[in-house]
């Protein structure tokens, strides 16, 4: 982390505290307002005055942003997710299709009245990389890196980007449902509404993104995290011919690996070495014992190694993650 990122990750932690947000980039100080439902009400700077404003709705979901002198009204369907932006006037912006909970399609119309629509292919964290237009036909491509920070921008006009959440420019920000994300610091910037556990160190830190770990976990609404373990080893399944509940038991049992206690990442080092940093002998053997049994079980042990052989490359199973 660079000092001036540094800075503005003290100044979210100040201003969450209801302190003044010091200096974090030259002479400009960013000051963040909270209500009293710990919700983020305005962001000003010391230079630009009042950068963008936020009210809520009675269900704690964001209901208006006002940036730039123009506001944006947002209707929302039964689970909380955009289906229709207005502008302050009343004037329709843009209508939201989604497909199991995931935006797929953002329909908007010109001056003329003609309709046209992008189509969103995300990732498995549930990130646009390629947007096409209704023809098919590529708009933008994008990437990011594991916390989201662009590495590809994709499309400038649309908002959705990192995991599908809404980047508000103005700010620098992603809005999350819960809470806002920086995505240069890896950091929320106010306190997860769920109280962290005990017995899990990486619940402590109430800021942190997806447990620290976002190649595995994403945080659908900013207030916990879901593992990718589960939903990912589903999909793939049912995609290649599994019924949908053979393809459930799977993705369970792949998830189980982390979840057991006598195979979790703290259960030590033979078990790391065993299940989350497994060399290619180890994966070898997993996947002749679920030959030799055809458990869902084994194929889940198999598949959590195979998949953890990624997103743990650069470690190893003495320290893990730390």
């Amino acid at each position: 982390m660079g000092p001036a990122n540094a800075l503005r990750a003290v100044a979210i932690l100040l201003a969450t505290m209801g302190l003044v947000a010091p200096v974090v980039a030259g002479d400009v100080t960013i000051t963040y307002t909270f209500n009293r439902a710990d919700q983020l009400t305005q962001v000003s700077s010391s230079q630009g005055g009042v950068l963008a404003s936020y009210t809520y709705d009675g269900d704690g979901l964001r209901a208006t942003k006002t940036a730039g002198g123009a506001t944006v009204i947002y209707v929302r369907g039964p689970s909380g997710e955009v289906t229709a932006e207005y502008s302050g006037s009343g004037a329709l912006l843009a209508e939201y299709v989604y497909l199991d909970g995931q935006l797929l399609c953002k329909i908007t119309r010109d001056a003329q009245g003609v309709e046209h629509r992008v189509y969103y292919h995300a990732d498995i964290v549930g990130t646009p990389v390629v947007l096409t237009d209704e023809a098919g036909l590529l708009i933008a491509n994008a990437d990011y890196k594991p916390f989201g920070e662009e590495v590809i921008p994709g499309a400038a006009q649309d908002p959705h980007k990192f995991t599908g959440k809404e980047l508000d420019d103005e700010v620098g920000l992603y809005y999350f449902g819960a809470r806002y994300y920086d995505a240069d610091i890896g950091r929320f910037i106010s306190v997860d509404p769920v109280n962290g556990k005990s017995e899990d160190p990486q619940t402590w830190n109430r800021y942190v993104y997806g447990r620290n770990n976002p190649l595995r976990f994403v945080d659908p609404t900013g207030g916990y995290e879901k593992d990718v373990h589960l939903d990912l080893t589903t999909v793939i399944a049912f995609a290649v011919g599994f019924s949908y509940q053979t393809a459930g038991t799977i993705g369970l049992a792949d998830q189980a690996v982390d979840v057991d206690p006598a195979t979790g990442s703290f259960a030590g080092e033979d078990a790391r070495a065993g299940y989350h940093f497994a060399d290619e002998s180890r994966r070898a053997r997993l996947w002749a014992g679920f030959q030799e049994s055809g458990s869902t079980t084994a194929l889940g042990n198999y598949l959590h190694a195979q998949q953890d052989s990624f997103s743990h490359v650069g470690y190893d199973a003495k320290l893990g993650h730390w």
